[in-house]
């Protein structure tokens, strides 16, 4: 359990995110597009919703798991659907991200791609630094799907999993 920083109020909001209001808390955040940067207003009636799912307790706060598929890597939230989108464009293939826990960055990013379509050249060639980094890829003979044909993330992870281990 987390303590409440003074000032603050929190609530689970409706959708069962964490809500918080209160002084000292940010005005905003800069967000990238194609055509450069955007200055977003993400509150509501003054409240800010976070990505994660917890459970409030008086003043205190369980954190349970983080909605979406947002990570934290070295302390900033990362979008993995908007950072695969990017690379994926990039490389002019399918590119899917998987995080896996890091100690000293909190989450580390592997890249997964099928080896038919990885190009040693154009990965190298990403200029991803920082938050954004890559992991050394994974590539698969075939990316799993599930009998509907959709990207099987499960199996896709358990994929990485076996691969980091034999390294």
């Amino acid at each position: 359990m987390i303590d409440l920083i003074d000032g603050w109020e929190v609530r689970v909001g409706p959708s069962g995110l964490l809500e918080v209001k209160g002084a000292g808390l940010m005005r905003g955040y800069l967000e990238e597009s194609g055509d450069g940067y955007s200055f977003q207003f993400p509150f509501h009636d003054g409240w800010f919703t976070t990505s994660d799912y917890v459970s409030v307790e008086g003043r205190k706060i369980e954190f349970q798991r983080r909605g979406g598929r947002k990570v934290k890597v070295l302390g900033e939230l990362v979008d993995l659907d908007a950072l695969e989108m990017k690379i994926s464009e990039a490389l002019e293939t399918d590119v899917y991200l998987v995080a896996v826990d890091d100690e000293r960055r909190g989450a580390a990013l592997v890249p997964v791609l099928a080896r038919d379509r990885f190009v040693r050249e154009s990965f190298d060639a990403l200029d991803l630094r920082g938050i954004y980094r890559l992991e050394s890829p994974v590539l698969l003979d075939a990316i799993p799907r599930n009998p509907m044909g959709k990207l099987d993330r499960v199996k896709l992870v358990e994929s990485v999993v076996i691969s980091r281990r034999s390294v």
